[in-house]
């Protein structure tokens, strides 16, 4: 007889019981049960600590790992960059977006791709949709009386609208910050052009004399007019050269940006600075846009592309726009279509008479959004530094939340588990914190875990997404950095990322207070000694409270705790029993992506080992101060008068020997014509005598000649004028064979000068007196360049470094350049030679 359709076989219920009883007793087990997904080798390993500190065997337990993945956009999805508009797949570890001010925010880390993600379509007002992961986060507001701001995840805003529930509203972000862009033509005379140009020719007309003579000034102060038909009209051209062709008039300048005859906003006017976006803004407004009496403005044209672009330009400066459209009508007949867009800004416009009327509106700054399922798409999260964790989607420029390392599965276990018991979870934020809560008590309500646990609930009494009650009297109370949990304790303590990121890690008082807030407000909160602590992050900083809690343990004054550390690629002995550069998670994050993330000019020395290998790195020697170090914010380096390359070499390429280095320093005088000095190239190696070598033969031909696997043609612009090789080990015979090939090397003695301690003191008073300059890397040269930052780091950890070698260069060629008296510390006069010829200088060097 056959089964009928949907039967259940015996061995089939046996198998689910039998995984209902494991989940029961087993946080691993729970977690694929509630979410389906399978629970990797590393995660088990947490999962069995975990279970120990339920269990009351472990008091104390430290978690930190590298980055995980959580909430996604469509690979597809827009994204604004400092460089422009990058799709959401193509961003990596390094790369820069936009934070919800518009501020410049590096991505720290990118989950792998996710295939056949539930997706939904998130849609604005506006017109601008994006395709969003169902467990997408995002930060809204839902009450129209209380400006409250809390975390939901896309399904969940999805249910609501369903429900009929009040739309969420998201931000309006502010004006992107990006640096100054060299144009051939004013963005005012763009933007005046577009609205009032004629599409053929650099001509303009109009009847604002405002217009007239701005115009004027910015084209070379002339006018040439063509004709005053009626009115108060004019046509006219701008500019010494008027209308005609020539080489650099205006006609010819907007033919190279590609306009005439096909007016539109060029895409590299939107990537300018926020002051010259408001001048192409302003020009447009002027010539074709309207301040009604209320103060709403509005840019009108027949060019669907071009109010679209003007609605992408409001968006980069902060605005929020509307379009709508109608029958364009002259003398009563139509000409094809009219589209208006309209916003609220009171600098709307420059004219005086438009400025006077615009005004900003309070209620104009969210944006609406609506979901719809969208079926399903392969996604793709990123994390941010941006202390918010919000970074920008869309044409729209939508404030969405980032992907953060979370456990919410091990609360929801615990509590359901020991429902009396109460626990206190914090992170670095309140809003953090809450979304974590609502994380918790959605698993605890979800239809896997009531099978589990069918007499499990959450009390009505109490069911805010920070702070909720059992059946039986425990709770979750979700707290954050700096608050008070007076009167609260808990039975167990969790801090997941206590520090926002790595701004927070190196600033001395962000540390000093979260230190203060744990052991005066935190620690205080347990129920008694026995009250297990567990506290999950990244490692950024030797002082953070990870490091402290560990030089107290050290120091037999403070408590013993169990650690888990997990680094991206294995170190030698491996909790998981690993080997060594085995990848953690192989599934997801491969060998060679993380060595190619490891490798990227955005990934420093620092990030990659405390966000990936938590291991940070020592902050200071003790001798030299990174703040003495001067920072060169530009792309190319200063003009140099004389360049200087120091060697220190090795004996071999053994695992164990030292590495071959060097540093190549150029002079240069400053603003007020003082000799300083910058760094303009750096190599290390552990390599055998051939290839060192030839690297010191194309290093002294052109110091930017520092990839051994691909040469460049040698510049002659670049080749340093002296050579310095330590005159020990084989450095004396690296200087004859440098001979043979052409190339003056001097020997260098630095015995004379004492240890490599006291060589350092003798030179520390150039840095202290701000004579050394690093170069920064663009866009927003709030970096150092990746080659400038590994030096700088193994500096400020001498002697305390477990290698010297460029700091040994360093001394080697700045006590070369103090012998020759050419630059000196300026607190010490007369000191110091200005007026020499080149051939002087470099004999004298």
């Amino acid at each position: 007889m056959a089964e009928p359709v949907g039967a259940v076989t015996a061995e089939t219920a046996a198998a689910e019981l039998l995984r209902r009883r494991a989940a029961r007793e087993g946080l691993a087990a729970y977690i694929e049960y509630v979410s389906g997904l399978p629970v990797p080798r590393h995660m088990r390993v947490i999962c069995e600590k975990l279970e120990q500190v339920a269990a009351g065997k472990i008091k104390r337990l430290m978690i930190s790992m590298p980055p995980g993945h959580g909430k996604a956009l469509a690979l597809d999805t827009p994204i604004p960059t400092p460089d422009g508009w990058r799709m959401m797949g193509e961003l990596r570890a390094g790369d820069y977006v936009f934070d919800e001010k518009g501020v410049p925010t590096r991505v720290i880390a990118v989950s792998p791709v996710w295939k056949d993600r539930p997706v939904f379509r998130v849609t604005t007002k506006e017109g601008d949709s994006i395709i969003a992961d169902a467990a997408h986060d995002w930060a809204v507001r839902r009450c129209r009386k209380r400006n409250v701001w809390k975390i939901y995840e896309t399904q969940d805003l999805y249910n609501k609208q369903v429900e009929g529930q009040r739309p969420a509203k998201v931000m309006v972000a502010g004006a992107l910050q990006l640096p100054e862009r060299e144009y051939i033509v004013h963005p005012y005379v763009l933007g005046c052009w577009l609205g009032d140009g004629h599409s053929n020719i650099a001509k303009f007309t109009s009847m604002d004399h405002e217009i007239i003579d701005r115009l004027r000034e910015l084209e070379g102060g002339r006018i040439v007019v063509d004709k005053q038909p009626r009115g108060r009209a004019i046509t006219f051209t701008v500019g010494p050269h008027g209308w005609t062709d020539r080489p650099n008039c205006l006609t010819t300048r907007l033919r190279k940006l590609g306009v005439i005859n096909n007016k539109h906003i060029p895409e590299d006017y939107f990537w300018g600075s926020e002051q010259q976006r408001w001048d192409l803004f302003h020009g447009l407004m002027d010539t074709d846009g309207t301040v009604s009496e209320a103060g709403q403005a509005s840019f009108s044209t027949i060019s669907l592309s071009l109010a679209e672009q003007f609605m992408k330009l409001a968006a980069s400066l902060g605005l929020k726009s509307g379009m709508c459209s109608g029958p364009a009508m002259l003398n009563g007949k139509q000409h094809g279509t009219h589209y208006r867009v309209s916003f609220y800004s009171k600098n709307a416009a420059y004219l005086p008479r438009k400025k006077a009327r615009a005004r900003d509106a309070e209620h104009y700054k969210y944006r609406h959004m609506k979901f719809e399922p969208a079926g399903v798409a392969d996604t793709v999260c990123i994390e941010v530094e941006a202390e918010s964790h919000l970074f920008l989607c869309g044409h729209s420029m939508i404030p969405t939340h980032n992907s953060h390392i979370t456990s919410h599965h091990f609360p929801a276990w615990y509590l359901t588990r020991y429902p009396e018991q109460s626990l206190i979870a914090a992170t670095h934020t309140q809003e953090l914190s809450d979304s974590f809560g609502l994380k918790v008590r959605n698993t605890m309500k979800s239809d896997e875990h009531r099978i589990l646990f069918p007499d499990s609930g959450i009390s009505t009494d109490k069911t805010a997404a920070g702070e909720w009650q059992t059946l039986d009297g425990g709770g979750y109370k979700a707290t954050a950095v700096g608050a008070s949990v007076t009167g609260r304790r808990g039975d167990l303590l969790m801090g997941d990322d206590l520090l926002s990121g790595i701004e927070a890690a190196e600033s001395e008082s962000a540390r000093r207070k979260l230190w203060s807030w744990y052991q005066a407000d935190f620690y205080t909160r347990r129920k008694g000694d026995d009250t297990p602590i567990v506290l999950i992050g990244t490692r950024w900083h030797l002082g953070d409270h990870f490091g402290l809690l560990d030089q107290e343990e050290r120091d037999g004054t403070g408590e013993k705790w169990d650690r888990i550390v997990l680094p991206a690629l294995a170190l030698e002995n491996d909790p998981l029993g690993r080997e060594v550069g085995e990848a953690l998670w192989p599934e997801q994050f491969s060998k060679e992506g993380l060595e190619a993330i490891r490798k990227k000019s955005g990934t420093t020395a620092r990030m990659w080992a405390s966000l990936y290998q938590q291991n940070p790195v020592v902050d200071s020697g003790g001798i030299i101060d990174q703040t003495w170090f001067k920072w060169w914010r530009d792309r190319d380096p200063p003009k140099v008068k004389y360049v200087i390359q120091a060697w220190d070499t090795a004996l071999t390429a053994n695992k164990g020997s030292a590495f071959s280095a060097s540093t190549t320093w150029g002079v240069f005088d400053d603003e007020h014509g003082i000799p300083n000095v910058i760094l303009l190239s750096s190599w290390r190696g552990r390599v055998e005598w051939p290839v060192l070598r030839r690297m010191v033969q194309r290093l002294a031909t052109d110091y930017k000649d520092d990839n051994y696997e691909m040469p460049i043609r040698p510049v002659a612009s670049r080749r340093p004028d002296t050579v310095l090789v330590e005159a020990k080990a084989n450095g004396q015979m690296l200087i004859h064979d440098l001979a043979r090939a052409g190339i003056i090397a001097t020997g260098f003695n630095p015995d004379k000068y004492g240890d490599k301690i006291a060589r350092v003191r003798l030179v520390t008073d150039l840095i202290e007196n701000g004579r050394v300059w690093l170069p920064a890397a663009g866009p927003v040269y709030d970096r150092l360049r990746k080659f400038a930052e590994e030096f700088l780091e193994q500096c400020v950890q001498f002697p305390a470094a477990q290698s010297r070698d460029w700091v040994d260069t360093m001394t080697m060629a700045f006590l070369r350049i103090k012998a020759s008296g050419w630059v000196a510390n300026t607190e010490d006069p007369y000191q110091e030679r200005y007026d020499t010829s080149a051939s002087e200088r470099v004999a004298f060097y």
